[in-house]
């Protein structure tokens, strides 16, 4: 029997802006999280309140976003805009981990139109966002100097490396 509940995580490292979002450059940070969730538990529906980017680091799940249904597993990104409702189910006997950065545009023009023309889009990583995911978070744990100068650096390069995926070959006026 699945649990649906808000808790359960297996590990849970929650670095949330609850007041107020965070800039990091071209982009005001909500959350840069990572999770290990329980098979027997879920993200239950919400609407997304900012942009979200969703990085699967192991395990399988199901996520529900407006009308789509994805499964996605180890190396699948998820992006979702703001405003679009959506749930993750861990597949059975899957902890799931994945990790997360919920965000809203200052700037960057083609990037924040991809992310609002598709309302949600699932990628597949070549192994460079997991790098500077793993980077990313690795600032935000470790506070050391400069690591939100590092963590901005590690945000805009994933922005930009999700924006080439989805959009190769493009020419793009320069930021």
């Amino acid at each position: 029997m699945r649990t649906i509940s808000k808790d359960g995580f297996v590990f849970r490292f929650d670095n949330s802006y609850d007041e107020k979002a965070e800039p990091f450059g071209f982009v005001k940070v909500w959350q840069i999280s990572e999770y290990t969730l329980d098979p027997n538990r879920e993200i239950l529906e919400h609407v997304q309140f900012c942009h979200e980017i969703t990085y699967v680091i192991s395990g399988k799940a199901t996520f529900l976003s407006g009308d789509a249904k994805d499964d996605l597993q180890q190396g699948d990104i998820h992006l979702i805009a703001k405003g679009v409702s959506h749930k993750i189910i861990p597949q059975e006997r899957s902890n799931l981990r994945f990790s997360n950065i919920g965000f809203e545009f200052m700037d960057l023009q083609p990037i924040q139109q991809m992310f609002e023309t598709n309302p949600h889009l699932v990628l597949r990583d070549n192994g460079e966002v997991r790098i500077l995911m793993t980077m990313l978070l690795n600032e935000m744990q470790n506070q050391k100097p400069f690591n939100h100068l590092r963590a901005e650096c590690c945000i805009n390069l994933i922005l930009t490396h999700i924006y080439r995926m989805v959009t190769p070959g493009e020419d793009t006026p320069a930021a």
